[in-house]
């Protein structure tokens, strides 16, 4: 029908931010989508697509997409995009690369503070009238330990300036920025093993690929010291969780922070929820005030490009041909 708005989807959460952006260029559908079948269902008749790890975003849900110009993804990581469907069918994907980084990078220091200093559970002492429990809590402090970065990125390389600043020596595994630190004061390991072996505070940073996905197992945790913590903010797949469940019941390490598990939300009685020596956050280090005010003007941006049909400010699939398909 000429004249026919486009059809912005958000298919879980809630929409207020798009109908009030978005709703006199588009029609702004937020339909609950709770399996894949729902999800194709809606995004047949989508020209973008606003996504987050909340949904999973396969081929299956692409192929019956006829309409659809773009995705939008509000985060970072793309790893719920089938990217190479996506390119295949023509779809331009978009992402927020810069949009959380001081949020995440803080948040895994905090998460070394909470794991090293048994916050959780002091705070835990006092809800059940248990002062005493304080003598129990023998923490460490951060200053002189050496925090190891799987991975050197923008994130890692935030995190590792504020390892520095709390005194800590800091090591980077990452062969893709090499032995040369773009961060004076931070030294590379020439292998993974090493790097997990002489860390006090490991904190992972890489995204989730093929060739990261359970790139910390049970033989890597076993490299590392028994008193090491290990933190993990970036995607849940990265850590084998039984592996990881394993080192932690043999003592192989002392403790495990996570912000992000292999599937979100957490499984109910999932085996890591039953030691004491675990932290579990959901899926939070990127909510802050500050990093909800630096996406949202990319978003709109990115969002009016893709209902125009041009390319995105930040195109992931660089080698997309867009099908050029309009109603």
């Amino acid at each position: 029908m000429a004249g026919k708005k486009p059809v912005l989807l958000k298919p879980y959460s809630n929409a207020e931010r798009e109908q009030r952006t978005f709703s006199s260029v588009a029609e702004v559908r937020n339909p609950q989508c709770r399996n894949e079948t729902e999800l194709a269902a809606a995004v047949a008749d989508a020209d973008v697509l606003i996504a987050d790890v909340d949904i999973q975003i396969t081929r299956s849900v692409l192929a019956g997409a006829r309409w659809l110009r773009g995705i939008m993804a509000c985060s970072i990581g793309v790893d719920y995009v089938d990217l190479q469907a996506a390119t295949e069918f023509g779809i331009y994907v978009a992402n927020l690369p810069d949009y959380c980084i001081n949020a995440v990078a803080e948040f895994a220091i905090g998460l070394a503070f909470s794991l090293s200093r048994h916050i959780p559970q002091g705070a835990d002492c006092v809800r059940s009238e248990n002062w005493n429990g304080r003598r129990l809590l023998k923490g460490i402090e951060l200053r002189g330990r050496r925090l190891g970065l799987v991975g050197f990125g923008k994130i890692g390389q935030l995190v590792g300036q504020k390892g520095l600043g709390l005194g800590m020596a800091v090591s980077y595994f990452d062969p893709l920025v090499g032995a040369k630190s773009p961060v004076a004061g931070c030294a590379a390991s020439a292998t993974l093993g090493e790097l997990l072996a002489g860390s006090d505070v490991v904190s992972i940073h890489v995204p989730l690929s093929e060739k990261t996905r359970g790139l910390i197992s049970y033989d890597s945790l076993a490299r590392m010291k028994p008193s090491a913590l290990l933190i993990n903010v970036s995607r849940g797949g990265i850590v084998d969780e039984a592996g990881l469940y394993r080192a932690l019941k043999e003592k192989k390490i002392a403790g495990a922070a996570l912000d992000v598990l292999a599937v979100e939300p957490i499984e109910p009685k999932h085996p890591l929820t039953t030691l004491d020596n675990v932290l579990i956050t959901p899926h939070m280090a990127w909510n802050t005030e500050e990093s909800k005010a630096n996406s949202e003007g990319s978003i709109v941006e990115q969002v009016n490009q893709l209902l125009e049909g041009h390319a995105p400010t930040h195109l992931v699939n660089r080698g997309v041909v867009p099908h050029g398909r309009t109603r």
